[in-house]
């Protein structure tokens, strides 16, 4: 075991990352135990400051950045913190899982994202688990989520393109999960921004420990959003839609514009004209197919009851969803899967829409 391990001491009663019961180093962890082994202390500030240069070049100095005073972010929005100011930073030591446990763990995720998929067809549709009382009438009317415009509607094909769901170990070891977010789900960009970095602090280590590589997932959601367009549409056509930079997410918005080759746009660069959705250019409006929407429900379209009136949104774009003009991904109204009132439900929900339990329990 390297010397760092070795000063590393585990508190005992609790489940520890790197260290096993027995004092031994857990095998995902072996290299970076090799790694922690040859480096200084001095060595691992440098990495840090290394890892700030280059979050600085790719304009992700800051997670919270300066305009944190004048944007709208709405306080009930649990997906940002409003008392973080600190700047967005990257630990030149990385967090390790082993690739049995993520197997587990992405199975856990599938496993999910068909049950919400299954979920809100039937909320927005048929609402057998209303009727047979598995989720009470009242949870799903007093669901925050809930849009009843959607009641009825087609999807257009999935409800939810990509999700994210936030989990957390306990001191069993155990993995549990803390929310499911289908609205408009954060964090892939940075895990490809913080993998980016980490391949050039420290490539060896990540060669030598066989880490999954990210990139085939943008490759998958590339796919996956190609495949969400109306059907009559041969070479669909993707946008971002972000908010502006006064959105605390807007660097990871960017970032994904940029990895996945999708034109980043605005509200005001989109217009609804004849049931299409197009994009201001200069040489004139240009067909959009699909939004890849960064943006939650309630900023999405002023003509929605729902809207906060923070952003002016895309005027009729709900609409134009709805009667297959353009995708959505995620659809309008996704965001109920992830409601904290519809969430104390899921474990029955899933024993009636998938015949199994749910792998991973809540917290």
């Amino acid at each position: 075991m390297s010397q760092s391990l070795l000063r590393y001491q585990a508190i005992a009663g609790h489940f520890d990352e790197a260290i096993a019961a027995d004092g031994s180093t857990r095998p995902g962890w072996a290299a970076v135990d090799r790694l922690l082994g040859t480096a200084s202390v001095e060595q691992l500030v440098e990495q840090r400051r290394r890892a700030d240069r280059l979050l600085d070049a790719e304009g992700a100095g800051h997670l919270v950045h300066d305009l944190a005073i004048e944007r709208w972010a709405d306080p009930r929005d649990e997906t940002i913190d409003l008392a973080d100011d600190r700047p967005w930073r990257l630990d030149p030591i990385p967090f390790v899982v082993d690739h049995a446990e993520f197997e587990q763990l992405a199975r856990a995720m599938k496993q999910r994202m068909r049950l919400l998929e299954r979920l809100l067809t039937d909320l927005y549709g048929h609402r057998e688990l209303v009727a047979d009382r598995t989720i009470p009438a009242a949870a799903l009317f007093g669901a925050a989520g809930f849009r009843p415009g959607r009641a009825g509607a087609d999807a257009q094909g999935r409800w939810i393109t990509q999700m994210a769901v936030d989990v957390v170990r306990g001191a069993d070891g155990t993995w549990r999960v803390v929310q499911d977010l289908t609205d408009a789900p954060v964090g892939f960009g940075f895990a490809l921004m913080n993998r980016s970095i980490t391949s050039r602090l420290i490539a060896d280590t990540l060669r030598a420990s066989g880490a999954s590589p990210l990139l085939p997932h943008a490759d998958a959601l590339r796919r996956a959003l190609t495949e969400s367009a109306p059907a009559d549409r041969r070479s669909p056509r993707c946008v971002v839609l972000t908010t502006g930079p006064a959105h605390a997410m807007y660097v990871e918005h960017s970032y994904l514009a940029a990895q996945l080759g999708y034109h980043l746009a605005e509200g005001a660069d989109l217009v609804m004209r004849e049931g299409r959705l197009w994009l201001r250019a200069l040489d004139g409006p240009e067909p959009v197919d699909v939004v890849y929407r960064r943006t939650q429900d309630a900023m999405l379209d002023p003509l929605e009851p729902h809207h906060d009136g923070r952003s002016a949104g895309v005027p009729g774009i709900v609409w134009g969803a709805q009667t297959g003009g353009v995708a959505l991904a995620n659809a309008y109204g996704a965001a109920l899967a992830g409601d904290q009132a519809i969430r104390p439900f899921l474990a029955a929900a899933a024993v009636r829409l998938l015949g199994e339990a749910l792998t991973l329990a809540p917290l």
